[in-house]
């Protein structure tokens, strides 16, 4: 069926890309993606060496 993807924050837009294509591969037809909120990005200053952004799991 159709789909319109929703998510309560975005930061990369690596969830809702995957959830995409996952839902695509499964057959549905992914028409948008409708986002509360987004993550303003941060210099790559303030970024942790490591890549995280505080969040296990998270990219920075």
């Amino acid at each position: 069926g159709r789909v319109v993807l929703v998510d309560d924050l975005v930061t990369t837009g690596a969830s809702l890309a995957e959830a995409a294509r996952g839902l695509g591969a499964a057959g549905a037809d992914v028409l948008a993606a409708a986002v509360v909120a987004a993550a303003p990005d941060r210099p790559k200053a303030a970024r942790s060496p490591a890549g995280g952004a505080g969040r296990p799991g998270q990219p920075g």
